[in-house]
């Protein structure tokens, strides 16, 4: 069951990645992260941390995590048994990512870079801010969906007590283009 649902979500994340152009970021040896462009669109200012503002209709960089090659347990000769295995490889991804910005090879029209995870703990981590999704049917079908997304791709998620499963809540994370400068431009 499981390798029949791994290979309708292959195809899923492929259509998908094409219909949001949603491509990897140009020089990357792990192709673990993706992002496409496109207009904020919630209905509300976000106030970031560094004084940068996000209003509805500006532009982010939304950053996704790619599925197919967490499906593999294997990126490069490291055998992914923990989600803090890819914290590393993260942040190589994120020094792309602001070398591309701080080059200007990303869209001038970007504001921040934003996206919705699960794994709140590692994109903090990696110098994000944080915002819980109010508690309704959205953030609830993002949670069950990335939850289904785990299952079915086994994604190993680190739990600091131990074994037991995690109840995370879907959240947002974003950084303003400057900060990502300031923080992976080189």
């Amino acid at each position: 069951m499981k390798s029949i649902a791994q290979t309708i979500i292959s195809w899923w994340e492929k259509f998908f990645a094409w219909k949001e152009n949603i491509h990897h970021i140009d020089g990357s040896k792990y192709r673990l992260l993706r992002f496409n462009i496109h207009p904020y669109n919630c209905k509300e200012t976000l106030e970031l941390p560094d004084g940068n503002q996000i209003k509805p209709g500006d532009y982010v960089a939304e950053l996704h995590i790619s599925n197919l090659v967490i499906s593999k347990d294997q990126i490069g000769d490291i055998t992914i048994t923990s989600e803090l295995q890819l914290l590393p490889m993260f942040r190589e991804e994120m020094k792309l990512l602001g070398h591309l910005a701080s080059q200007g090879k990303i869209d001038p029209r970007v504001k921040a870079i934003w996206g919705i995870t699960l794994f709140s703990p590692g994109v903090r981590r990696l110098g994000f801010s944080i915002k819980p999704l109010d508690n309704n049917f959205k953030a609830w079908r993002l949670k069950t969906w990335m939850g289904f997304l785990g299952w079915v791709f086994s994604v190993p998620v680190y739990h600091p007590h131990g074994k037991s499963k995690t109840k995370r809540n879907p959240c947002e994370f974003f950084m303003s283009m400057d900060e990502l400068i300031k923080k992976y431009g080189y």
